[in-house]
């Protein structure tokens, strides 16, 4: 999410945007985020409410837990790339 409004931020735009749903759609209505794009991360909000509004324990091998921060890194890194 802070990954989100760093780059809202750069294009230097004010939205009201406050969750990281809107966010999310935001850029992809401004084309910012591709369909693709849009879909992956928009998984990757999911993951992250399952985890921060958990109403369970949940744990992860180590392997998985790499995979999770691999795929944030490159969803972060893509969202950086320059056209």
């Amino acid at each position: 999410e802070a990954a989100l409004r760093h780059k809202i931020k750069g294009l230097d735009i004010s939205i009201n945007a406050r969750t990281f749903e809107k966010k999310l759609i935001w850029l992809r209505q401004k084309g910012v985020l591709s369909e693709p794009e849009f879909n992956q991360w928009n998984a990757a909000r999911r993951l992250r409410n399952m985890t921060s509004h958990a109403d369970r324990q949940s744990l992860y091998d180590p392997v998985l837990a790499i995979s999770c921060v691999q795929i944030a890194t490159d969803l972060i890194n893509e969202l950086f790339v320059e056209n």
